[in-house]
């Protein structure tokens, strides 16, 4: 007498001789089994011993399944792509009433040392991002890219960073000689400017270029409608950010480029971009 055994990979049947030990009566085809999960349906045929199911048929099926079921699918674009399953936290004890995207994405620069807050225990979320803070923020996220600095790189001629900390002034002439930032002048940074979005929107894409991160070129319209008087740079920057899920709008028509980038927005940015 022989069995009917399925094939793991391609569902087909086969006979094999059965054992003398088993007492194995017949079998017959049950109805077929289906589950589906996200769009993915699988089909599983049963069989039935004198009226009762062959469970141990049945759960090595299911098991392989559910195997296949298990495969992570990650939405594209997600905040924490790149972040562990389970982000520790960095101990800000000032990001309650955040949502749950932005206090990960803030844990997430921390954990790869992108951020190390404004003190031991504060993060400062909505206090708004000066130049020569994101300067920072983008050497130490071109370092988690795997993205190598001169170091020490070549002193880009600003005459109005001197009073900042060796740190800034290192990384301002990092980011200078990387081609991230050309200044607000030729001998100008303007290190205690805020951010504004038209300028975080160039910094990120010269970022992510200079990490090897494919950004659509010419990327799509997002529709805008604020953000012609800025240089043709400026927008396809700002279109590209908008149409990876990067940045988004302040509205569905409106990017407000003038507006100053606060550090909650910088880190979603930060995160999405990982």
């Amino acid at each position: 007498m022989c069995l009917l055994e399925v094939e793991p990979r391609s569902g087909v049947t086969k006979q094999v001789e059965r054992r003398p030990s088993q007492r194995i009566k017949s079998w017959r085809f049950a109805p077929g089994l289906a589950m589906e999960k996200k769009g993915r349906r699988v089909d599983l045929t049963t069989y039935v011993f004198e009226g009762r199911r062959t469970f141990v048929v049945l759960l090595a099926v299911l098991a392989m399944v559910a195997a296949l079921l298990a495969i992570p699918i990650t939405p594209a674009h997600a905040a924490t792509n790149a972040c562990p399953a389970t982000i520790p936290s960095a101990g800000f004890t000032d990001l309650a009433g955040l949502s749950t995207e932005a206090v990960e994405s803030i844990n997430c620069i921390a954990f790869y040392d992108i951020t190390k807050g404004t003190s031991a225990t504060t993060y400062g979320p909505s206090d708004p991002v000066t130049r020569w803070q994101m300067a920072l923020f983008l050497t130490r996220q071109a370092a988690a890219h795997g993205v190598a600095l001169t170091d020490p790189p070549a002193d880009a001629g600003f005459t109005d960073i001197s009073g900042l900390s060796a740190e800034a002034q290192k990384a301002i002439n990092q980011i200078a000689e990387a081609g991230i930032t050309k200044g607000t002048s030729a001998t100008t940074y303007s290190p205690n400017d805020n951010v504004t979005r038209w300028q975080m929107a160039l910094f990120l894409t010269r970022i992510a270029t200079a990490a090897g991160v494919v950004l659509p070129d010419p990327p799509a319209d997002a529709g805008f409608t604020d953000i012609s008087g800025l240089s043709a740079e400026a927008q396809k920057a700002i279109n590209q950010l908008a149409e990876v899920g990067i940045a988004k709008g302040t509205s569905a028509t409106t990017f407000s480029p003038d507006g100053v980038i606060l550090r909650v927005q910088m880190a979603l940015f930060l995160a999405r971009l990982l």
